[in-house]
């Protein structure tokens, strides 16, 4: 009686994991970077973050968190932030920013316009 009552809870354990399992790997599928910075792979860049301060260097690598990795970088810290009250600039061989602290991501070597999918939607109030 015993054994039967253990096989049963097995069984229902082993159900458990398959399912556990299959929905694991239907819930979180593999996914890539927000925005493809292959482009502009080893381009100087400009990178706002949210303390205030500038990063500019050399865009050396990136993952699809959007940490990525600067060299030769510039780091500026403005004078409202700064513990000295003047502009500091500090050179560094190499960063890493990452990604969730990135307000404004520029490539110095020019852009290119898109063109916005949504210019021919009217609005109806």
């Amino acid at each position: 009686m015993a054994s039967i009552i253990q096989n049963k809870v097995e069984d229902s354990q082993s159900k458990h994991n398959n399912n556990r399992q299959a929905r694991k790997n239907t819930y979180a599928p593999k996914r890539g970077p927000i925005i493809d910075l292959e482009p502009i792979l080893n381009k100087e860049v400009n990178i706002s973050i949210m303390s205030g301060r500038n990063v500019r260097g050399i865009l050396t690598g990136y993952d699809q968190l959007m940490n990525v990795v600067i060299e030769n970088a510039t780091i500026t810290t403005p004078e409202t932030i700064s513990s000295s009250g003047q502009e500091e600039i500090h050179e560094l061989r190499k960063v890493v920013v990452i990604g969730r602290l990135i307000l404004c991501f520029e490539p110095l070597d020019g852009y290119q316009i898109l063109p916005n999918p949504a210019s021919d939607f009217e609005f109806v109030i």
